[in-house]
């Protein structure tokens, strides 16, 4: 079973019917039914036993928490859910035009990764952990450092007193979605180390004029 979704505004093709997605906060959902018939007459998604929405060639009408929050493509019997919340996860049912197609499941999950270091006491080196709560149905999940110019791949970060970056950021991303860490500053920095920024001397200055006067 091949299933198409979009979720914001990036298309991805699966070879399962499971959805899973990472703070969707504001973002929408596309359920597909599947390869639609050349004309629809009758839509039906179920989320669960109950009605989620539904169209017999009028209007649709929407149930529940689908309500003022969804659409339906009555051409391909697409169901899009904006906004997504974690109520909105369960198993979704189509049916066209009397005939129940193969059922999706969503996921939605909001592991939020946060990062811990230790240090050796002299304070010259420190290994950062990305965790996070790991689930069963949480599905493959890459973990990532996120850094001024790069990205580096893994759940520990090996640091230096020559690191240059101020900040760290891990992240998660599965195929539709990513959730980034709270931000940590960097352990072994002392603002004593902080980059001198170029300023322009008084003296400069005062040079600059006197050739420009003469």
């Amino acid at each position: 079973l091949f299933v198409s979704f979009t979720v914001q505004n990036h298309s991805v093709l699966l070879l399962a019917s499971i959805l899973i997605l990472f703070n969707p906060e504001g973002s929408s959902v596309v359920l597909s039914p599947g390869d639609a018939e050349m004309s629809i007459i009758s839509i039906t998604w179920k989320h669960g036993d109950d009605l989620a929405a539904e169209w017999f060639g009028g209007d649709t009408t929407f149930y529940r928490i689908f309500n003022d929050r969804c659409s339906l493509n009555t051409k391909t019997g697409e169901l899009t859910i904006n906004d997504v919340r974690p109520e909105h996860g369960g198993v979704y049912t189509p049916e066209i035009d009397g005939k129940i197609q193969s059922a999706l499941k969503l996921q939605v999950l909001f592991p939020k990764p946060r990062i811990t270091h230790d240090c050796n006491l002299e304070k010259t080196k420190c290994t950062l952990t990305c965790s996070f709560d790991r689930t069963d149905d949480l599905g493959d999940v890459e973990v990532f450092w996120i850094l001024d110019d790069r990205r580096e791949k893994g759940t520990e970060l090996q640091i230096t007193k020559d690191t240059k970056e101020e900040t760290f950021f891990c992240s998660l991303k599965n195929p539709v979605s990513s959730e980034n860490s709270t931000e940590l500053k960097n352990p072994l920095f002392s603002e004593s180390q902080e980059p001198l920024k170029p300023r322009t001397s008084h003296l400069s200055v005062c040079l600059f004029t006197l050739i420009c006067y003469l």
